[in-house]
């Protein structure tokens, strides 16, 4: 994702409505988050990931977003996603749909 996807003018341009941050679950950081503090692996988990990467959209005050993937309330998306799709993916959240589209509708690949 580093070398194909966050390089992308249309990633970056979509990326700058949000405070992108990258946790390596296998590290050995420290973070807050909702006035606890976690490892890495922890926050992980309790973000519900799965696999390398994965995404989780969050509101301005820190509270995850779940949104419909194939028809399924889900949290996170894990896995890669092309440059295309992933810049899609930012601007339905930017744009609200998630609300009522789901997400998997605007996927082109």
């Amino acid at each position: 994702m580093e070398s194909e996807v966050f390089t992308s003018d249309k990633v970056k341009s979509a990326l700058s409505n949000f405070v992108f941050i990258k946790l390596n679950a296998d590290g050995p950081d420290k973070y807050k988050y909702e006035g606890k503090e976690y490892t890495s692996d922890a926050l992980a988990k309790k973000f519900g990931g799965t696999g390398y990467p994965t995404f989780v959209i969050m509101n301005s005050d820190g509270s995850v977003i779940s949104f419909k993937y194939n028809g399924d309330v889900t949290s996170n998306l894990s896995g890669f996603i092309g440059a295309e799709d992933f810049a899609e993916m930012l601007n339905f959240f930017t744009q609200n749909k998630y609300k009522d589209t789901d997400l998997s509708t605007v996927f082109q690949n």
